[in-house]
């Protein structure tokens, strides 16, 4: 919020101005394609460069994604994407996927879930 001081005539008005810094937003469509050939599919919109993208609340059993698929796409300046396609190796407990533009990590967590923590770098 910022404070602007008119000045009318004699008088010394004081106003309040909210000012709406809408910051960057990013637009994630998340594809999994499950062991029984199922897939399941969702859109977020985050506001964070690091964030995650789906965790315990989300419930999706970590040994259950064969394959994942994200795009991911700036809002603000809609040159900036990314699509990462990757089968998971379920030998591991957390598959770490590098690109140029984004770094995602996938984990087996509590309860065998999944959670998908990203790193945004355009």
């Amino acid at each position: 919020m910022s404070l602007n001081l008119v000045k009318n005539n004699k008088e010394n008005k004081y106003s309040h101005v909210k000012i709406e810094n809408i910051g960057n937003l990013y637009l994630f469509e998340i594809l999994i394609k499950k062991n029984n050939n199922k897939s399941i599919s969702f859109r977020k919109i985050k506001s964070n460069k690091v964030d995650k993208l789906f965790s315990l609340e989300d419930k999706i059993p970590y040994n259950s994604i064969q394959k994942i698929k994200i795009t991911v796409l700036d809002i603000n300046n809609t040159e900036n994407s990314a699509i990462i396609k990757q089968k998971l190796n379920k030998k591991k407990d957390s598959n770490l996927i590098s690109r140029k533009s984004i770094n995602i990590e996938i984990s087996k967590i509590t309860l065998g879930y999944a959670e998908c923590n990203y790193q945004i770098l355009f």
